[in-house]
Formats: C-alpha cells, structure tokens, sequence
C-alpha cells in the first residue's frame, strides 16, 4: 500500500467518532479491526460496511484503474447493494 493511502487511512482512523463500530468478525487482541482498506476512507455507507473484509477493495477510480492496467489485470466490479437481513433471505 502507498504510503500516502497508509497515511490517510491511519489519521481517518484516529479522527473516527467514538462510537465507531468496525462491521468485521476479524478483529485484533486490541478490539480493532485487522483490516482496513481504502473503502473507509469512502462516504457511501455501503462501501464503508465492506472497509473491514480481508480484500484490499477499491472504490472504482484512476487509482483502480491504473493498477489493473500496470498489473494486466481484469477488474472484479462489484454492483452490490446494502439491504436489511430479511431482503436477503
């Protein structure tokens, strides 16, 4: 990860409110989330829920972009949508 993108994600999660809670079942022995990707550094709601999986997500833009291009990579683009657990079932 950059270090711009690490520095941003760290002073996000300092500046977090109080009452944050991390949607995640990964959780280190401190009660913080092991990971933490670029969504949390998002507005959307529904991306932020997904800032805690154990995938290094990206929100669609240059810098997604750009990488799939350097790396010769197909793009994973996921249109997902973010509903209560009985929509689900």
């Amino acid at each position: 990860m950059p270090d711009d993108v690490a520095a941003a994600l760290a002073a996000a999660w300092d500046a977090r409110p109080s009452d944050y809670y991390a949607r995640t079942r990964h959780l280190r022995e401190d009660g913080g989330p092991r990971f933490v990707n670029r969504l949390f550094l998002e507005t959307s709601p529904y991306l932020r829920q997904h800032a805690h999986n154990p995938v290094d997500w990206y929100p669609w833009g240059e810098e997604a972009l750009n990488r799939a291009r350097r790396e010769d990579k197909p793009i994973f683009l996921s249109i997902g949508y973010s509903a209560c657990h009985w929509c689900h079932v």
